[in-house]
């Protein structure tokens, strides 16, 4: 049960499992990635003024403009963002259009464009995880109303905004025409028809914002809740074409999570 747990009803349990495999193995190769921009900055003898850490189902739909989002100012209430006076450090998205709504404990974690001083907390975002104070921390914040006394943590969202909160980062959310992408993936969607493949893009994790909202480039597109099927055998055919996108990106030595977390 870590970094996040929920036991709440038998379902919670092995649904947790596997979102903590997959939330470990996404920071574990980021972290392998982080390490690879160290030795070029190191060998080149410079360092980037900004680095992006996004997920690998990315989908743009619109040319990013790094000055711009440089100079934007957010749209946002001003606790949730950079305090005043402070120089932000990171870029993140807003969401705040996203259906269900955010949690006021949580924060967006698609994208992250942050100041290179503070990326390490990113890169080794890994190794964070196992700090004193930044699950548990983040799990005693919580109400009775929210945990049901103790059934349910944190999750990824949450224990990232506690994170940089205690870390002192200053961070602006902005609007998502600012960073115009959505998260999507590719499916084998039979639909009603089992003679005929049709291999669709769907969009993952939909974020929006209310102030300047991404425009819908793509009105063909639907969410992939909406091509989830209804029946077992069409489920189960969904569930194979879409599995294996998530893990095949994952690809990381499970011995070194089991250690740690046996440490932690």
């Amino acid at each position: 049960h870590f970094p996040t747990y929920d036991t709440r009803n038998p379902y919670a349990i092995p649904r947790t499992r596997r979102g903590n495999k997959n939330m470990l193995a996404l920071f574990y190769n980021t972290k392998s990635l982080w390490d690879v921009v160290v030795e070029t900055e190191r060998q080149n003898q410079f360092q980037y003024d900004y680095i992006m850490f996004l997920r690998d189902d990315t989908m743009w739909m619109n040319d990013f403009d790094l000055n711009e989002l440089l100079h934007a100012r957010s749209s946002v209430n001003e606790t949730e963002t950079t305090r005043q006076g402070n120089e932000t450090e990171v870029y993140a998205l807003s969401c705040d259009a996203r259906q269900p709504t955010m949690h006021p404990l949580e924060i967006n974690n698609h994208i992250a464009i942050v100041k290179r001083n503070r990326a390490e907390l990113f890169g080794n975002y890994f190794e964070h995880l196992f700090d004193d104070g930044v699950v548990d921390g983040c799990n005693q914040q919580l109400t009775d109303a929210f945990s049901e006394h103790g059934l349910r943590g944190c999750n990824s969202e949450m224990i990232l905004k506690w994170f940089l909160k205690v870390n002192n980062v200053q961070v602006q959310l902005v609007s998502q025409s600012l960073i115009p992408f959505q998260r999507s993936i590719f499916v084998d969607y039979r639909g009603d028809n089992d003679n005929e493949t049709v291999i669709v893009p769907c969009y993952h994790k939909f974020c929006q914002s209310y102030d300047m909202p991404l425009p819908d480039y793509h009105p063909e597109m639907q969410h992939c809740e909406a091509l989830y099927p209804t029946s077992g055998t069409q489920r189960s055919r969904f569930m194979k074409a879409i599995l294996p996108l998530w893990f095949d990106a994952f690809q990381i030595s499970i011995s070194e999570i089991s250690r740690r977390i046996s440490a932690a």
